[in-house]
């Protein structure tokens, strides 16, 4: 079975379903191990059920009131046009994330300092009003170091990019800021927020890109070391977000299974990744950014290629006997039906659970997704060479601002699917678990025949 080649990824599945035995029905999905496995394995499996159960129930806020505390700055972010100052407040024993404002000046953010204040909650966040600051570290954030890295960042942007729009959507998809509200509501209008969002894509394309460009000149074992150095100093310059760190955690075992010669599994490195966040960072399980980062890729891995495997059942067709306009025809099909394919994967299993947070999925998600999704990694590769190369800058400038028109100006088919009160939470947990089960035993079979 693929979960016992995986055990990373089973195991990380068996933390999640012991985060959700609140539901205790989803301890059936592991009654067949009673029947079928050992007491070895039963053992070990009632062991990671008990650490997602401890783990499952991390300090939960206050929702408004005074409180005060120590607070760890950790990223500057925007909300709602103002800086806010994201990090850890500990406070009454517990520790939890919040947004804070008012806590200073942002490009001298120390280590930690003390804090009183306003707190409140609203919808997924927790934020912070600082009335008055106390004692602080010596030592500062790397939150005043980023912020200072991303000024100067975004004005050397400014000398080569002329175009406002292209600006800040090249500065949100280098560095994982958006400053233009403007911006993030068109691009989650179509369905393409995960695009603005720093993600294993965009650590897949740098890495690579580092890769080509110094294989021919560097041995193997210091280009390994100097992408393991260049992933963890990209990690420092974006700040601590879910779907950052899978992408690191990923990214950093491929990298290293390549030093050691050994291929590392995918799947056995999500569940890895998925592990190591959930017992480190047991709150990051109640994030939205969490699941959806965690759910995207898992259908890219296993879903995307049980489709195509299934496509390439009923589209055979002898390709050498085409002509050559034929198989120009027959390679822009298979491209864009890759695309759909893998827009479908990763729609299948986020949908439930978007709906369900949001109440609403915009529907040109899945054709914007098929037909420009595709673009825009080339495109972020493109601007990488541009900052190593800058007579590149007008390429990059011209195909950039080609992408962001049907996204500034969209069809006025926007309508909403609000039907989120028909989707319960115990509803996803059930969706997920069995979608998740049901895909790797098709992969499976797929795989033996």
């Amino acid at each position: 079975m693929m979960l016992l080649k995986c055990p990373a990824l089973f195991y990380s599945l068996v933390l999640v379903i012991g985060f959700g035995l609140r539901y205790t029905y989803l301890a059936l999905l592991l009654l067949p191990l009673l029947r079928y496995g050992n007491m070895k394995t039963v053992l070990i499996v009632g062991l990671f059920l008990a650490v997602g159960y401890i783990r499952s129930a991390p300090p939960t806020p206050p929702t408004s009131g005074e409180i005060a505390g120590i607070f760890y700055p950790s990223q500057v972010v925007h909300h709602h046009q103002k800086k806010c100052v994201k990090g850890i407040l500990h406070a009454n024993g517990n520790s939890f994330p919040v947004i804070a404002t008012g806590i200073g000046h942002l490009s001298t953010l120390p280590y930690s300092v003390a804090v009183d204040g306003m707190i409140r909650s609203e919808k997924h966040s927790t934020f912070l009003s600082v009335d008055t600051t106390g004692k602080k570290s010596r030592f500062p954030s790397l939150a005043g170091l980023r912020y200072r890295t991303a000024t100067r960042f975004f004005r050397y942007l400014e000398r080569h990019i002329p175009d406002p729009a292209t600006l800040r959507f090249s500065f949100a998809i280098l560095t994982g800021e958006r400053t233009d509200p403007l911006l993030d509501t068109l691009f989650r209008k179509v369905g393409l927020s995960h695009i603005l969002a720093i993600s294993g894509l965009h650590f897949a394309v740098a890495i690579g890109l580092l890769y080509l460009l110094l294989s021919k000149f560097v041995p193997r074992i210091s280009l390994v070391v100097l992408t393991l150095i260049f992933s963890f100093l990209y990690l420092l310059l974006i700040g601590d977000m879910p779907s950052v760190r899978r992408a690191f955690i990923f990214s950093t075992i491929y990298i290293v299974s390549f030093l050691v010669y050994k291929k590392a599994h995918p799947l056995n490195t999500l569940g890895a990744a998925l592990s190591i966040e959930f017992v480190l960072f047991p709150g990051t399980i109640l994030s939205v950014g969490f699941w959806l980062s965690y759910l995207a890729t898992f259908a890219i891995l296993i879903l995307f290629p049980l489709f195509m495997k299934l496509a390439a059942r009923l589209t055979r067709i002898d390709i050498p006997r085409l002509s050559t306009v034929q198989k120009a025809g027959w390679a822009v099909y298979t491209f864009f039906l890759q695309s759909a394919l893998l827009t479908s994967a990763v729609l299948i299993l986020i949908v439930p659970l978007t709906l369900h947070i949001f109440g609403e999925f915009p529907l040109l998600s899945f054709p914007y997704n098929i037909f420009l999704t595709p673009f825009f990694p080339p495109l972020f590769g493109l601007l990488l060479l541009s900052l190593a190369f800058p007579f590149l800058w007008p390429v990059y400038n011209a195909l950039a601002h080609l992408l962001l028109i049907p996204i500034f100006y969209p069809p006025k088919l926007l309508g909403k699917v609000a039907i989120a009160p028909l989707l319960p939470i115990e509803f996803i947990y059930i969706y997920i678990s069995l979608a998740i089960i049901t895909s790797i035993y098709f992969f499976e079979r797929m795989e033996r025949i």
